[in-house]
């Protein structure tokens, strides 16, 4: 094993043939994303980045299975087992699933890649493809099988089901025997949200952002089991499930998503960071180039390169010290782009005017009824509609309905727990939707008319054709 002295957990040690994929080009270039972007302009101590998140997720990971081995030798009547190579592909997939992020991190497969469906990808998409590129690159398939003579191509399909989810048909390749079904659970639950890659994110950012955070993943490891539970469909399945006294601590795990989206990942100075970025990267695209080394010859641009994981490699927050240092003071386009960075710098922003609760399906329909309430000339195309939604993870329902829990008197079955038999005292609504309006001057007069009109839709709500 090798040590690492890590800020969150402490001092933490990784397996010898994770560290092979540590070692790798591709997996240092995480050193180069920060894990929430923009935020570092408006929390100057969120400088972490996803190479440490990526190396405490697989800790937890080690820590979550090492746990459930432990009780599942109790529970041998259960009749599941994890083996040694599952819990290496569990590892290495919490120790790989954010290889996918690019510049900024999710500014930029959400906020960028959006505006070009042809090249729109999830970033856990990325992450499988860079997965594979790695493990092709370094040769690590030689080395897994050093320890593990029957590692294959299944156990990377597994791994990459880990990270990414099922495939189109939305059935498991990897593992299909349905007693190992709970192991995609452990890195990114696709049922709860309950995951050690949420646990890690949850504390490492609440430390760096100087949030405190009232989840404590240890407990939820320490009480974690693998139980059998009955589904609504009346068919059996095994679930990694904790104790029903553990309630209220899951219901503090989601409350501290929606704090930390609240106040750092939706805070109004960091979104609109972010839609200035990704303006820099639209200005940026055809005359940015990139090449790799085994084709000197062809060139690709920010686009172009989401397309070849081996260019792709190349794209980190790096790309930004590209852009403002370009040599070309012909060229019209960097010389903006690198405009807006010096603003960012500079603190010249978008000004914020209101914030109202609602959503909408089409902003320009929003943009046209403010310009039509507007007793002065108003330039539309300075007006900027954010939309902000934050929940519990699970849109408007209760994740916790999605949990099962076990209790002392019967360890070995799994129930659900419903609100009104917990406390009268938990939220009874779970999300909530906002809409931002900035504009891009501090025109003071503009500023004081849209912030009129906009308490107007907030004293009588949004047209009806809007809301």
């Amino acid at each position: 094993m090798k040590g690492f002295n890590d800020a969150i957990h402490g001092y933490i040690n990784i397996d010898p043939l994770l560290i092979r994929v540590i070692d790798t080009r591709q997996f240092q270039r995480l050193r180069h994303i920060k894990q929430l972007g923009a935020c570092y302009w408006v929390y100057p101590t969120a400088c972490h980045n996803r190479f440490e998140h990526s190396i405490g997720t697989c800790h937890l990971a080690q820590l979550l299975i090492q746990s459930l081995r432990e009780k599942l030798h109790a529970d041998s009547h259960l009749g599941v087992e994890i083996s040694d190579k599952d819990a290496f592909c569990v590892s290495l997939a919490a120790l790989c699933h954010d290889l996918g992020h690019g510049p900024f991190s999710h500014m930029f497969d959400g906020r960028f890649l959006s505006k070009y469906p042809e090249y729109a990808r999830r970033h856990e998409e990325m992450s499988v493809e860079m997965l594979k590129h790695l493990v092709e690159k370094n040769d690590l398939m030689k080395i897994f099988k050093q320890r593990f003579p029957d590692f294959d191509d299944n156990d990377l399909i597994f791994v990459s089901e880990m990270i990414r989810g099922p495939d189109e048909t939305g059935e498991y390749k990897g593992r299909t025997d349905k007693k190992k079904r709970f192991l995609y659970d452990i890195v990114s639950n696709k049922h709860s949200g309950v995951d050690v890659d949420k646990f890690d994110y949850i504390a490492r950012d609440s430390f760096y952002l100087g949030i405190d955070s009232s989840f404590d993943h240890t407990r939820f490891i320490q009480y974690a089991k693998v139980v059998k539970v009955q589904n609504e469909n009346e068919s059996e399945s095994f679930q990694i499930c904790t104790r029903e006294k553990e309630v209220e601590v899951m219901y503090d795990l989601f409350h501290m998503r929606a704090v930390l989206y609240q106040r750092a990942y939706c805070h109004k100075t960091k979104m609109i960071i972010e839609h200035r970025l990704s303006e820099v990267l639209d200005l940026s695209v055809k005359h940015l180039k990139f090449r790799k080394q085994s084709d000197l010859e062809k060139t690709y641009n920010i686009l172009e390169a989401t397309n070849d994981i081996e260019v792709f490699e190349q794209l980190t927050d790096n790309i930004f010290d590209r852009i403002k240092y370009y040599d070309d003071p012909n060229n019209s386009d960097m010389n903006r782009a690198k405009e807006l960075l010096m603003r960012i710098d500079e603190r010249k922003l978008f000004k914020f005017v209101a914030e109202i609760r609602g959503d909408l399906a089409d902003k320009q329909s929003l943009l046209d009824d403010i310009m039509s309430r507007s007793s002065i000339k108003i330039d539309k195309k300075k007006i900027i509609i954010d939309r902000m939604k934050i929940d519990y993870g699970k849109g408007q329902e209760n994740p916790i309905n999605f949990l099962y829990f076990y209790k002392k008197s019967c360890p070995d079955r799994g129930v659900r727990m419903y609100r009104e038999d917990i406390s009268n005292l938990l939220p009874v609504s779970y999300c909530d939707r906002k809409l931002r309006i900035y504009y891009e001057d501090d025109d003071k007069a503009i500023i004081d008319e849209l912030s009129a009109i906009i308490d107007d839709f907030k004293r009588n709500g949004l047209p009806t054709s809007l809301s």
